[in-house]
């Protein structure tokens, strides 16, 4: 859906992103406070800087991404994948 896109410096607030999918995607200082993420995959994505507070990110897939300063400050990260990031 939004792979490879570039969406940097983006505002998401109290929107639905549910099963989407991000791979490659560019997402670095993405705000995205408030927002539902739900099994989303953001596989190899670059999210450097960016902010899910309070997101709802269960159960999504966050292999291999750069998370250089990302803040899930009280995201809901249940079942989410890290693997290799």
């Amino acid at each position: 859906m939004f792979d490879n896109a570039s969406l940097l410096f983006s505002n998401f607030f109290i929107v639905k992103f549910n099963n989407a999918s991000f791979k490659g995607a560019e997402l670095s200082e993405v705000r995205a406070e408030n927002a539902s993420f739900t099994n989303a995959n953001f596989e190899n994505a670059k999210l450097e800087q960016a902010s899910f507070k309070e997101a709802n990110l269960r159960g999504a897939n966050f292999t291999n991404a750069n998370l250089n300063c990302t803040d899930f400050t009280n995201a809901n990260l249940k079942d989410a994948n890290f693997e290799g990031t």
